[in-house]
């Protein structure tokens, strides 16, 4: 993967807009609205379910580093800067 230009950043935000599922239908030969993609999103509680798995997702994505990173052990302290929640992932 090439190297990425590097900046610093307090938070990370995801986000799948109507461009994007647009995007998604043309990848699997047919076509969609931006409406119809909006409505497709918003129904039978989807955009929730999507936000879910995007934290799901980012939840490993870090832990998985930060076991990478420590493989040798944790120090004691070594995790004090990082907030720890209790509850995994949490609603929005």
């Amino acid at each position: 993967m090439p190297e990425l230009k590097k900046c610093w950043r307090q938070k990370v935000v995801a986000e799948m807009t109507a461009a994007h599922l647009q995007q998604f239908a043309h990848e699997m030969g047919t076509s969609l609205s931006a409406p119809d993609a909006l409505v497709f999103l918003n129904e039978h509680g989807r955009a929730y379910e999507m936000w879910q798995q995007m934290m799901r997702a980012g939840e490993e994505y870090i832990k998985s580093k930060l076991r990478e990173s420590h493989r040798v052990g944790p120090r004691a302290g070594s995790y004090a800067q990082i907030p720890r929640q209790e509850s995994g992932v949490r609603s929005q």
